[in-house]
């Protein structure tokens, strides 16, 4: 569709769907390499008129794969009334606005892609390579309308090919079989800011998952134990110490009343104030050891949700991949079946013919035995009558 760099290519179905459910699936490559400068697009699209651009303004349903949003190469699924044309919004913005998106690597590979949308019972399927980009049933989509594939390349070496594109009345059965299987979806960033009591920011920390580079160790669990215990033996401590201290406070408070009372002879000791005011100290750093313990099992608490998540995310790809496999699985052990059913009808049917046949071969080999000693005899008689015949004229000769 784009043989060269910076070309534009359509392909444009002129007679409109009349179908009230349908599904469109088109196979499409990108060999070579995109500019820095930015990439090409491609579009596919169901429209009430057909478009020449990818980012023209249309009326419809627009799918976009193109590596120009902030998430790289990517599909995006749009909804347009007709009223504004997606190259008159910035870039930024324009990502913004679409009902959907999920995650593509597609440019610079001969590897093909197979782009799916199906509408039925009032639900809208997107897939992108057997998986599930888009599911919602808020979209009402009328009948009628047109079918076009746009594509464009920027200015590098990046080129897109359409290699199939057909339509379909109905739903057909590689959208329900692959229903349960997810695209890749955007990475959630989680930023942690925290203030001080005007409102500055006092600490920031950006958490990014980022399943490739991930590592996962078992020894966090174990220190978390540990560090459980040695908290449990820090709150007794100072439940201990809070004792200690209104035993303490009551002590010190029947003093006070015998001192200003006048009591011990007018004299005043102040060495168990001291001794009490330690002991408030000692109580106020192990609050302090407390509270900075606690915001580092706070921490690895954070730590290990990631992790746990992270490890989730992973199961769920394998068991999608697992369910992939099976299906592919499947598919071709019904191919199997059905040919050998083929093979066994083909074979009862000889069979039968064979049966029907066999009286009639018996017959023609039954006469054979009878034909030919009759021919093996009527020859013999024929010679004898030629030489009978010819001695005879010899003799009258």
């Amino acid at each position: 569709m784009t043989p060269k760099s910076n070309s534009v290519g359509a392909l444009k179905n002129p007679i409109a769907m009349p179908y009230d459910s349908w599904t469109l699936e088109t196979i499409f490559r990108a060999p070579g390499k995109k500019s820095t400068n930015g990439g090409g697009a491609f579009a596919l699209k169901y429209t009430k008129e057909t478009t020449d651009d990818v980012y023209q303004a249309f009326d419809g349903l627009n799918v976009v794969v193109d590596s120009e949003s902030a998430l790289g190469g990517a599909v995006h699924v749009y909804l347009s009334d007709g009223s504004e044309a997606l190259e008159t919004i910035k870039k930024e913005e324009r990502y913004e606005k679409a009902l959907g998106s999920c995650l593509l690597t597609y440019d610079d590979s001969d590897v093909p892609n197979t782009l799916r949308i199906a509408y039925y019972s009032d639900k809208l399927v997107v897939q992108i390579n057997n998986r599930v980009c888009l599911k919602t049933s808020k979209v009402k989509l009328p009948s009628n309308y047109k079918v076009s594939v746009n594509a464009a390349s920027g200015s590098g070496n990046e080129r897109f090919e359409l290699l199939k594109l057909k339509t379909y009345s109905g739903v057909i059965s590689e959208i329900l079989d692959n229903d349960g299987l997810s695209a890749p979806q955007p990475q959630v960033v989680t930023e942690f800011v925290q203030l001080d009591n005007d409102g500055e920011v006092v600490d920031k920390k950006v958490v990014k998952q980022e399943p490739e580079t991930a590592t996962h160790h078992s020894e966090p669990t174990t220190h978390n134990i540990k560090f459980d215990s040695q908290i449990l033996h820090a709150i007794e401590s100072i439940q201990k110490s809070n004792d200690e201290l209104v035993e303490n406070f009551s002590s010190m408070q029947s003093k006070l009343l015998a001192m200003s009372s006048g009591s011990d002879n007018g004299k005043i000791d102040f060495s168990y104030l001291e001794e009490q005011n330690k002991k408030l100290k000692q109580i106020s750093n192990q609050v302090s050891q407390l509270s900075t313990k606690l915001d580092d099992l706070s921490s690895r608490l954070t730590t290990l949700e990631s992790n746990t998540r992270l490890e989730l995310s992973k199961v769920v790809g394998s068991v999608n991949e697992l369910s992939a496999k099976n299906i592919e699985q499947l598919r071709d052990n019904e191919h199997s079946v059905t040919e050998l059913s083929k093979k066994i009808d083909f074979l009862i049917l000889s069979e039968k013919d064979r049966a029907k046949l066999t009286p009639v071969t018996d017959v023609v080999h039954g006469l054979k035995l009878l034909i030919i000693p009759v021919l093996a005899v009527s020859v013999a008689l024929c010679f004898f009558a030629y030489r009978l015949r010819h001695d005879i004229k010899t003799k009258l000769l």
